[in-house]
């Protein structure tokens, strides 16, 4: 069977001040709707993942309405054999509307150190040191694939906090930042003594209503960087309370242009106008 339809209650504990899914908590769904799904009708595949011999390498995750305390979403899984990979889609669906779709894809790790990305060094970026727990560690002795999810978004709440800090006041007055889309390619597992560091920048403003986030998870070694995640997060801006989003904030804005003017000089307009 490769299609599968999973049932959940959204309760508290999944929810933010405002009632409503932070997004990396679908992600924590997706895995337990995989793994029943797999658990009942795909045992091997089940395995190999608990045995870490294949694992999440890459996933993606939209959102396309909010979804709020004590609702009821039926997961729609679908599980496509790809030879060397699995990718498994997800259709978040309350009632029979979509209000979130993603989709992850199942691999083995490669053992090759990736690159870091050439244009890292063409644009300005944030570097903050990524602590690694315990909790965050699973019975492999690697970091849960979600847990770069959580990641992301604490370390985005940094680079805002530290970037962006008349954004923060703005959010005490009402501004919402609404996550529209993330994605992240997982290249290398991390483990509970690595020195871990975030690399964070603003990298596109698109259609001037929202920005996207480039983010390198690198791992220190002897010396060494070595890439081991590369996430993607777009960003939409909305008032509380009010539908619909609104226009980027002029405080992001400016911090876009520091980030996006490259050497050769290019004005914010010129940028707009290119990601537009």
């Amino acid at each position: 069977m490769n299609t599968f339809t999973y049932k959940v209650f959204i309760p508290l504990l999944l929810t933010n001040a405002e009632g409503n899914v932070y997004w990396s908590r679908f992600l924590e769904i997706l895995e337990e709707a995989r793994d029943d799904f797999f658990r009942r009708y795909h045992p091997k595949l089940f395995q190999s993942i608990v045995a870490a011999s294949i694992v999440p390498t890459q996933f993606k995750i939209k959102h396309i309405q909010e979804v709020f305390v004590g609702q009821t979403l039926s997961v729609h899984l679908e599980l496509e054999d790809h030879g060397d990979h699995f990718v498994l889609k997800a259709d978040f669906k309350r009632d029979s509307q979509t209000v979130v779709l993603a989709s992850q894809k199942i691999s083995r790790l490669s053992s090759d150190n990736k690159m870091i990305p050439r244009d890292s060094n063409k644009f300005p970026f944030r570097e903050l040191v990524q602590p690694i727990k315990f909790s965050d560690i699973g019975i492999t002795g690697a970091a849960h694939w979600f847990q770069f999810a959580h990641w992301l978004g604490y370390r985005r709440e940094e680079f805002i906090t530290k970037e962006l800090p008349t954004v923060v006041q703005m959010m005490d007055e009402g501004l919402v930042i609404v996550t529209r889309e993330t994605s992240l390619e997982l290249y290398q597992p991390v483990h509970i003594h690595d020195k871990l560091i975030v690399r964070i920048r603003i990298n596109k403003i698109i259609g001037l209503k929202m920005t996207q986030l480039h983010v390198e998870f690198i791992r220190l070694n002897n010396g060494r960087e070595e890439l081991v995640a590369l996430g993607l997060q777009k960003l939409a801006y909305a008032k509380a309370n009010k539908p619909g989003t609104i226009l980027i904030p002029t405080e992001f804005l400016q911090v876009g242009e520091r980030y996006l003017i490259s050497r050769t000089g290019r004005t914010l307009s010129m940028l707009v106008g290119k990601f537009c």
